[in-house]
């Protein structure tokens, strides 16, 4: 069986067109059957009852008359990283719609489009918007700072980006280390540092990821954050290491926090229909533009996952899992490997203090004892 890719642009599309066709789906089902005693198969009743448990939530959010079941009570403070295209704009609309209060950092604290016409209740025009780039390291603790003490029931760190290029971060790494990894990181710990999430609210963490980091190469963390340089055709092997350190940050992450305090959920939404390709060469872009509009899901639809995640009481008291759209399964080896994640936890620490943003230990009230 084919092994799906994510090491160039033209295996990372067509590996999304595979998602969306349903032959596709059940030949890799059949060719990655587990067998008794295998990593997932130890527990796959309980992915299985998962991504049951998705499908239930989102046949509701996708029934108007059936989705207030799942609106907020008492109108949760939500903050959405990438809130102004794509993914991110849609998760923050759809927020809003449910009455959710939204606290949005974006570059020149812009509001997404529409974000204030939406919604049936006044408080889903609480709106707050912090100008932030996750380019330089220097924006993140002024928006921590404008927060309030314990203010976040949800966060969804969604901010990334694909470049054409290599291309420099105001400290001087790669772009996508910088944004998708390194910047979100460290905004995470400035909120756990400051004491911004709710406490004993069960605070839900959902970090959108990829499959892509499953066609990561090994990670060398001696050489965390050293320059890589790549053209458009080799840039997706950065784009899934960039992936593979968020879901391998997310899984530690779910290890260290109580889960009476904070829960964690990584995702990937699948092929999404976004600007994240908008750096393609121009000879391809035509096409990749009108396979990812005929083939990949709308914004809408793939937010509807991480909405599900991060407000749906099926939900509730789980931690540490994955999602791929709608089925639950594990990540690779390398990312739920926990010897791993407190290397990778420990050396970006060490790394942010090098480059003089150092990250304040988590409030002791998130960590398990």
């Amino acid at each position: 069986m084919l092994k799906p890719s994510h090491t160039n642009p033209i295996s990372a599309t067509l590996a999304g067109l595979a998602q969306r066709i349903p032959g596709a789906r059940v030949l890799g089902r059949f060719g990655g059957q587990l067998q008794p005693g295998s990593r997932a198969g130890m527990d796959a009743p309980e992915l299985a009852e998962l991504t049951q448990r998705m499908r239930r939530v989102l046949d509701a959010l996708r029934c108007p008359e059936r989705r207030e079941a799942q609106d907020f009570q008492g109108f949760p403070r939500c903050l959405v990283t990438g809130a102004t295209s794509g993914l991110g704009q849609a998760v923050a609309h759809q927020l809003a719609d449910m009455g959710g209060a939204l606290h949005l950092p974006t570059r020149g604290a812009r509001k997404p489009d529409g974000i204030e016409a939406r919604g049936s209740t006044a408080a889903a025009h609480r709106l707050e918007v912090f100008p932030v780039d996750f380019g330089d390291l220097t924006t993140l603790t002024p928006v921590v700072e404008q927060l309030e003490s314990e203010a976040l029931d949800l966060v969804v760190l969604n901010a990334g980006v694909m470049t054409r290029v290599a291309r420099p971060t105001t400290q001087g790494l790669e772009s996508m280390f910088g944004v998708n990894y390194l910047a979100t990181f460290a905004f995470l710990r400035h909120l756990l540092g400051a004491r911004r999430l709710s406490v004993g609210g069960r605070t839900r963490i959902v970090i959108v990821s990829s499959e892509a980091h499953r066609s990561a190469a090994p990670l060398q963390l001696e050489h965390l954050g050293g320059w890589v340089d790549f053209s458009a055709f080799t840039g997706m092997r950065q784009y899934a290491h960039s992936k593979l350190l968020l879901c391998t940050f997310a899984a530690e992450l779910a290890r260290r926090l109580s889960p009476e305090a904070a829960t964690v959920w990584a995702l990937c939404p699948g092929p999404v229909n976004s600007r994240i390709a908008r750096e393609a060469p121009a000879f391809v872009r035509p096409a990749l533009d009108l396979v990812m509009r005929l083939g990949f899901r709308s914004p809408a639809d793939a937010a509807r996952p991480v909405v599900a995640l991060g407000t749906s009481p099926e939900f509730g008291g789980e931690t540490g899992r994955y999602f791929h759209v709608e089925e639950c399964k594990h990540m690779s080896e390398q990312a739920e490997d926990p010897v791993l994640g407190r290397e990778l936890w420990e050396a970006t620490e060490r790394l942010l203090t090098k480059l003089g943003h150092p990250v304040p230990p988590p409030d002791p009230i998130y960590l398990r004892n």
